[in-house]
């Protein structure tokens, strides 16, 4: 198995990461595979169900990594639906035995005024975007704490903090996000298991390519000047902290964090 950066491996580890068909999420279970670890992959998009407009699925993302001779499971899972969350924690201990870290990546960022959004709407984005999550952390956390080490890593957003009023419901999901990891470090940590978060910003991403070409980063008031970075640069972050001992827990790290703690390449960038 190729070892890459300071020689840390994660070869007895299982890693779990959602929203991995394309993008961030597919970078960070290769860079993951490339340490040693075993990969599950959870996403909605299949050859059979493919997304609409954005290019990628679950049989695509699982032969390129086992093509890299990494070990691979596949778990098509629509994570709106608790019992489809559920199943991916039962699929992963019954194939696997264990998660040891959990990568919490799919999102739903839909827009559109706040009055205008219908009540299914408000449910599908913190469902997938904040309970699907916990439910995870729910599912697997318990057997990290038998073995005294885990990694719970949520990917959040910037739109946590600023976003235009159009994101309201999906920076205020990913606000939730960022609130749910600090309090389970200070519930649960200290016990060999980390929980942190990313705000992401720009990445760029099958779905920020389409969303620039198209117009909708405009019409959303998101296409500011702000950096676009390379997801790869982004997934190597990821590991970064994932690697760090669990005393390094409870923190909700942006893009700026990530380069001052030198594990961002600010020179990864691609616009």
């Amino acid at each position: 198995m190729n070892q890459q950066g300071d020689g840390k491996h994660l070869d007895d580890k299982v890693a779990v990461v959602t929203g991995a068909t394309r993008g961030i999420g597919r970078a960070t279970a290769r860079a993951l595979g490339r340490r040693g670890a075993s990969v599950v992959l959870v996403g909605r998009s299949t050859a059979e169900n493919r997304n609409r407009v954005l290019p990628g699925t679950l049989e695509e993302a699982s032969a390129e990594l086992a093509g890299e001779g990494v070990e691979v499971l596949a778990i098509p899972a629509d994570l709106r639906s608790a019992e489809d969350t559920e199943r991916v924690v039962e699929v992963t201990l019954a194939e696997r035995g264990r998660c040891d870290i959990l990568v919490n990546n799919a999102a739903f960022m839909p827009s559109g005024p706040i009055l205008e959004m219908p009540p299914r709407r408000w449910l599908a984005v913190f469902r997938i975007n904040a309970v699907a999550p916990l439910q995870l952390i729910q599912g697997f956390t318990p057997r990290m704490f038998e073995r005294g080490w885990g990694r719970v890593l949520n990917v959040s957003s910037g739109a946590a903090v600023v976003c235009p009023p159009d994101l309201f419901m999906y920076g205020s999901s990913k606000a939730a996000l960022d609130r749910l990891t600090s309090e389970l470090h200070l519930e649960a940590g200290g016990r060999g298991v980390s929980f942190n978060a990313i705000r992401v910003g720009a990445v760029g991403t099958e779905q920020w390519q389409y969303a620039n070409q198209t117009g909708i980063l405009e019409r959303q008031g998101t296409d500011s000047a702000e950096p676009v970075y390379d997801p790869v640069a982004v997934a190597e972050a990821f590991t970064w902290l994932i690697l760090e001992p669990s005393d390094r827990s409870g923190g909700v790290y942006s893009f700026a964090d990530l380069i001052e703690l030198g594990s961002l390449d600010p020179g990864a960038r691609i616009a």
